[in-house]
């Protein structure tokens, strides 16, 4: 069994309520459940969605703007959604999440069956062989 990365699982079920947080335009907070950065070059986003729960026109906005906001940077980004049909009372183990759709160069695009880790590991070795360092 591997070696779970979360230091304070009991923690998990805490629910973080964005109450009074609504902002401009009715704007609220939203979460993202995965965020990986290698070294301010490049970045991974990802939300983990039960099946049959559709993303949310706020939060599928958020990921395009920020994903957008990195590459006008002049850095490499994308983000995707993965499902499950976990049991809320069992871990999401997200490396194993079925990869449904991902916002890659502008647009949505329906996943291609790959799994959390393998869509990872093919994102990584596009901008590698793209030169960027990771």
């Amino acid at each position: 069994m591997e070696d779970r990365l979360i230091k304070f699982p009991e923690r998990n079920s805490q629910i973080i309520d964005f109450i009074g947080l609504e902002r401009r335009r009715k704007i609220t907070p939203t979460d993202i459940d995965g965020f990986i950065d290698y070294n301010g070059n490049a970045f991974i986003y990802f939300d983990a969605k039960v099946e049959g729960v559709p993303v949310s026109y706020g939060q599928r906005k958020a990921y395009e703007n920020i994903v957008n906001s990195h590459i006008k940077g002049g850095n490499k980004a994308c983000a995707f959604i993965f499902r499950h049909n976990t049991p809320h009372e069992e871990s999401v183990i997200a490396k194993d999440g079925i990869v449904d759709e991902y916002y890659w160069k502008g647009k949505w695009a329906s996943g291609n069956g790959n799994t959390v880790f393998q869509a990872i590991e093919l994102i990584e070795a596009i901008w590698e062989n793209e030169g960027v360092k990771l």
